[in-house]
């Protein structure tokens, strides 16, 4: 499944299969495995954009850190 990372890709096709074998009709199998996969990939994009804004708050945090040294010692 594209986007997600492979543990959950195995997550999206293990739920599938559970629901088949618990005898679930095929539209409800699809509508509910649909709906899953649509929350797995809202929690990827989550996790990327949380990643994002914490590696850029660090890195303008360094930055600052690295002009205000320059500052104090005079290079």
């Amino acid at each position: 499944i594209v986007g997600l990372l492979p543990a959950q890709a195995v997550a999206v096709s293990r739920f599938r299969e559970r629901l088949t074998r618990q005898g679930v009709p095929v539209a409800a199998v699809a509508e509910r495995t649909t709906r899953y996969a649509l929350a797995q990939h809202r929690r990827r994009a989550w996790t990327i954009a949380r990643t994002e804004l914490i590696t850029s708050a660090n890195h303008g945090q360094l930055t600052m850190f690295d002009e205000e040294c320059a500052g104090m010692c005079g290079v």
